[in-house]
């Protein structure tokens, strides 16, 4: 699902990660046979560590297929991914009802990710050489265009020592006609 709209007229943009309106689910009935697979691919020692991450996640995307729910952040309502991939909406019951109910755990203290890319000559499908895009604390993505590579660089530096001085960075990436000039991680 790329889009899907609710009777607010709020629109759901799913084309990428980390989107404080949506999660995922497994029934209950599952979890049970999904953690003794899990269990099962643990205790195999003709498998390296890596097969192990690896087997682990296959078992979670596609033998217990994670269903998801997404929640307008506009009204509130829930929909429901069925079985068959058919959703189906739920309205709160009052206006008071918080909006935020699929964001992380972390709420206001997830960190989120810096990322630019510079492509010159300009790629014949966009618009402009240049992209900027942060995705802080879960809301959506603020994306910003660029003409000039300098003005590209230096916002991106300069939101860069904003938010990792503020701890709100998980990562960063800054690329070059598809060179890699700046990476960082909060775990390196």
């Amino acid at each position: 699902m790329s889009w899907l709209p609710c009777r607010c007229g709020y629109i759901f943009h799913d084309n990428t990660d980390f989107l404080r309106f949506k999660a995922y689910f497994r029934a209950d009935q599952d979890t049970d046979d999904f953690f003794c697979q899990v269990e099962d691919i643990l205790k195999n020692q003709k498998l390296s560590a890596e097969d192990k991450a690896h087997e682990i996640l296959c078992v979670a995307d596609f033998h217990y297929t994670n269903r998801i729910l997404y929640q307008c952040p506009e009204c509130g309502r829930l929909f429901v991914e069925d079985n068959d991939g058919h959703y189906h909406c739920f309205t709160p019951e009052s206006e008071e009802t918080n909006h935020r109910l699929l964001e992380s755990a972390e709420g206001e203290n997830w960190k989120g990710m810096l990322y630019a890319d510079w492509t010159f000559p300009k790629p014949e499908w966009s618009e402009h050489p240049g992209y900027l895009s942060v995705n802080i604390n879960g809301e959506e993505r603020q994306s910003f265009a660029f003409d000039d590579y300098e003005a590209l660089r230096k916002k991106f530096y300069d939101l860069f020592q904003k938010l990792s001085g503020q701890k709100k960075l998980r990562s960063a990436l800054l690329r070059k006609n598809k060179e890699q000039i700046f990476r960082w991680s909060d775990d390196e």
